[in-house]
């Protein structure tokens, strides 16, 4: 049975390693998304805020003309940290990697 009957390239095995080597190819490349380390910190860094918001005094709150800056800022910085977050996961980046068929070796 040759390729074209058996429908499978005649190559399995190496595929089978290169989806292997993609997805971690793919995972790594997720890590090091720019949109990673900003949703990370703009989730913390929101979580700190809100935090610092939800504990201030009525004398903190009347020095900002009445309105609780740090919480406004801290859920702020959650929503923008999970527009990243989305974002990562909606439009993963993109690898182009693979080599070309007619490509030796």
């Amino acid at each position: 049975m040759n390729e074209e009957q058996s429908g499978r390239p005649r190559n399995s095995g190496a595929n089978d390693e290169w989806a292997a080597s993609d997805k971690l190819a793919r995972r790594r490349a997720r890590w090091l998304d720019l949109r990673t380390y900003l949703a990370s910190l703009f989730l913390i860094f929101g979580v700190v805020v809100t935090g610092a918001g939800i504990t201030a005094s009525p004398a903190q709150i009347a020095k900002a003309a009445g309105i609780n800056l740090s919480l406004w800022t801290g859920l702020a910085l959650i929503v923008l940290g999970t527009v990243f977050l989305l974002w990562l996961l909606r439009v993963p980046p993109v690898l182009d990697n693979r080599p070309d068929a007619n490509s030796e070796g």
